[in-house]
């Protein structure tokens, strides 16, 4: 058994009578709960860098992904959880070189519910306020552009130490939510992930906003990254955005959903001055056709690139806690830098079938800042890359949930590759195809 299960069932077994000091109501035994995840993936080129015999490769791979979790409900308002991750690639000895990918401990936690209503947090005035302390997956915030829990990833979403508070003030009429995250990051990638969060870099996120304003809510955050990021080192950078949203009242353009959302970089790369910033418009309107429910979207993001390497400022998106996956193309062809996307979306449902497909063009912000793959931090650039054009994917999944015990999703994604994506690689412009499909199966009560 690793050292670092030893360490994070000692946490479990220590925190769990000290939550009882806060604990009201009763108590409801332990549950067991997991899944079982198998994905079967195939990409060619599995990436517009790695060549053999003068022709990007094809490559294929079978991951499965294995989650236990033991929560407890000490009381009406404490509760507990252990889980435990198993994550390997068939036919690689994950004891080996991968061993950062093997059983390990995935979210320790204790939750404190409603400490409003006890009488010694009284003061605090507030109609909520829950709070999580332990190691726990990183949260999804707003549209996930800015800090999301990849669960695409065979290791992720990312893991953290520290503590979560969600929070709301304010009347019937009129409340606002209150979150403050603190997080000491674990880096979950195996050693040959290009990049991530180095162990023991610092982040913290405090958002506040409200819903019940008529026709628009909103949102305003703040947050900070401390600590060195793949080949980003002193990073010490501040992010301030306000994300923005359609809260029509009911029987007016019902279903259409809009968002907007912009957010500034600041602070320092080493001896370099950051200054970037990201933008994000969507639309989405949903249909009124029953049984087949349509929805329709349209959007546009950008994430800065840097026009200018030579002067003293950091004008590139650096983006180490989003999910590209779940919003720049299924392929993972880039990361949320020097990256500008405008994206159709449609889904619609057929019995127990989701479908979806969704069409990304992709283009580079500053041509002279490169491409930025998933992970890297450093843009990729041609002798002359004079095109910004990188491509359009073309993005068709399915979901099938068969009950609470199975679940099944395919998707084919085919790339075609644009103008910049020759230059920069010196040659290849091959189109790219991208198959998987994938099998969950849950059990007992999951999270």
């Amino acid at each position: 058994m690793r050292r670092g299960i030893l360490v994070g069932l000692l946490a479990f077994i220590v925190m769990a009578p000290s939550a009882l000091v806060f604990a009201q109501g009763d108590a409801s035994g332990p549950t067991v709960g997991g899944d079982v995840r198998l994905r079967t993936e195939y990409k060619r080129p599995y990436d517009y860098f790695t060549a053999d015999g003068g022709e990007p490769t094809g490559d294929d791979a079978t991951f499965m992904r294995t989650r236990m979790s033991l929560s407890w409900e000490l009381a009406n308002n404490i509760g507990v959880m252990f889980q435990i991750q198993d994550s390997r690639t068939w036919g690689v000895d994950s004891v080996g070189d991968n061993a950062d990918a093997d059983v390990d401990v995935r979210q320790a936690y204790v939750t404190l519910n409603n400490l409003q209503e006890m009488d010694s947090l009284s003061f605090l005035g507030t109609n909520d306020v829950d709070v999580h302390v332990g190691r726990i997956n990183l949260p999804t915030i707003g549209d996930g552009y800015i800090v999301a829990a990849n669960g695409w990833g065979n290791t992720g979403p990312l893991s953290w130490d520290g503590m979560w508070i969600d929070s709301s003030f304010g009347s019937e009429d009129l409340m606002f939510d209150v979150d403050f995250l603190w997080a000491d990051l674990q880096n979950n990638n195996p050693p040959t992930a290009p990049a991530g969060p180095a162990e023991g870099s610092v982040f913290w996120f405090l958002q506040g906003g409200t819903d019940d304003v008529d026709f628009v809510g909103g949102d305003v955050y703040l947050a900070a990254y401390k600590g060195d990021f793949g080949a980003l080192t002193d990073l010490d950078m501040q992010i301030f955005g306000v994300r923005l949203y359609s809260n029509l009242p009911e029987d007016t353009l019902d279903g259409l959903d809009v968002v907007f959302e912009y957010a500034m970089q600041s602070g320092d790369l080493g001896v370099l001055d950051i200054d970037s910033n990201f933008m994000l418009i969507r639309g989405t309107y949903a249909l009124a056709v029953e049984d087949l429910n349509p929805v329709f979207g349209i959007g546009y993001s950008v994430a800065s690139g840097d026009g200018n390497s030579a002067d003293n400022d950091v004008e590139t998106w650096i983006s180490p806690l989003d999910w590209n996956h779940a919003h720049l193309g299924h392929y993972d062809l880039v990361d949320n830098s020097n990256i500008a996307d405008l994206f159709l979306t449609s889904q619609v449902t057929v019995g127990a079938f989701d479908l979806h497909l969704d069409v990304h063009f992709l283009s580079l912000d500053e041509e002279s800042d490169g491409w930025y793959t998933v992970g890297s931090t450093t843009g990729n650039t041609g002798a002359t890359t004079t095109d910004d054009e990188l491509g359009t994917e073309f993005d068709f999944y399915s979901t099938w949930d068969c009950g609470e015990s199975l679940n099944f999703q395919a998707g084919v994604s085919l790339f075609q590759a644009g103008d910049a994506v020759k230059e920069i690689t010196g040659g290849f412009d091959d189109d790219g195809t991208f198959f998987y499909l994938q099998m969950t199966v849950p059990f007992g009560q999951t999270k």
